[in-house]
């Protein structure tokens, strides 16, 4: 299951299903929780986007992605996930966020990875490794 960017369909509430978290979540697209308008869960490939990894983050998202928690997953994955890769590279700020957000979603802008990571599940986040 892997979330991908939907520009053309934009509702104003979208219900999303994560068989990964084994929940169901209905998210109101523009509350404070992120906008995730135009984003919907279904078995298609890796999502659109034009970001690519710099040669030298590849290694970095790596070792990023061998430092993701264990499930289930829940609203604070995000932050212990990324204050392991903090401890573990000494990156912060947009160093640390920005290649784990184009290895996840393929775009430099998005909705909050905090939200989104749970929907995307251990095993999709798994699949976007490069």
């Amino acid at each position: 299951m892997i979330l991908r960017p939907r520009r053309l369909l934009a509702l104003p509430l979208l219900a999303l299903s994560s068989h990964a978290c084994g929940q169901e979540l209905l998210i109101n697209a523009g509350a404070e929780a992120g906008d995730l308008s135009g984003w919907t869960l279904d078995g298609s490939e890796f999502p659109a986007g034009d970001a690519v990894l710099e040669e030298g983050d590849v290694a970095y998202v790596r070792e990023a992605f061998a430092l993701l928690p264990a499930e289930p997953w829940g609203a604070d994955t995000w932050a212990t996930w990324t204050s392991a890769v903090k401890q573990a590279s000494g990156r912060k700020g947009r160093a640390l966020f920005m290649p784990l957000r184009i290895a996840l979603t393929g775009s430099r802008s998005g909705p909050e990875l905090a939200d989104l990571l749970p929907l995307i599940g251990r095993e999709g986040t798994l699949a976007r490794r490069p």
